[in-house]
């Protein structure tokens, strides 16, 4: 009995992880280029180990049209390199402006890494009389100058990434490779939505809050049977 106590309060405590994870991506449903997080998972190897994971979904949200040139969406495979201090984090939040010294950068200011270095678009911000043209393979043009490429990167296996807050992740080794041309699209004037689909969280909060209360019913029958053995030795 004692054992199954102690089951079905680890049962508890996943549940709990995953009502929190539900409300997390309810939170961002709103959020550009958010990606939803995955339910804890219990599994068992070959060797009777329990093992937990967590999967995260990093399918395409959808994509809106901003008319903003700054704004840039990755179709496809990929991420945007941010500069942080942190290091260099990936990201699919494409809701980028230009800093006061020319530098594209995102909402918090992090800069973003182009095959040249940290992308400077001083050339457009001074003359507003040139054009701005990214295209399909992040390629940016000043007029008829070609200023820098934008960087899209991935990694051996994104599962490995490490969420930093926001939209953000970040690869320990920080081993980043260039996502091969063809599997990409940046797309200029559009920002990805956030992939979470709000019917189906709220559905499986319904579903993880049924489960929770119904592992409570099995701990509080069994710590009752357990009760009534201890009055039983006693008698």
């Amino acid at each position: 009995m004692v054992k199954g106590i102690y089951t079905a309060a680890r049962g508890l405590e996943y549940r709990l992880k995953n009502i929190e994870t539900v409300a997390n991506n309810l939170a961002n449903v709103n959020s550009t280029g958010y990606k939803r997080e995955g339910e804890f998972q219990q599994l068992v190897d070959k060797m009777g180990q329990t093992e937990v994971r967590q999967v995260r979904d990093y399918s395409n949200g959808n994509f809106v049209n901003t008319n903003s040139p700054l704004d840039l969406a990755i179709k496809g495979e990929g991420f945007f390199e941010i500069k942080t201090e942190n290091g260099i984090e990936l990201s699919r939040n494409g809701k980028f402006t230009l800093s006061e010294d020319g530098y594209l950068v995102n909402s918090s200011g992090d800069k973003v890494m182009g095959e040249r270095g940290e992308i400077n678009l001083t050339s457009y911000q001074l003359n507003e009389n040139k054009t701005l043209q990214i295209d399909r393979n992040g390629e940016i043009r000043v007029g008829d100058e070609v200023v820098d490429i934008i960087k899209v990167s991935t990694v051996a296996s994104t599962q490995d990434l490490s969420k930093t807050g926001g939209s953000n992740f970040i690869d320990e080794s920080q081993e980043y490779v260039s996502v091969e041309e063809g599997k990409f699209e940046v797309m200029s004037g559009y920002v990805e939505e956030s992939n979470v689909n709000p019917i189906i969280e709220m559905q499986r909060m319904i579903e993880i809050n049924k489960d929770y209360e119904a592992a409570q019913k099995i701990i509080n029958t069994i710590d009752s049977s357990l009760d009534r053995l201890k009055e039983i030795g006693r008698v």
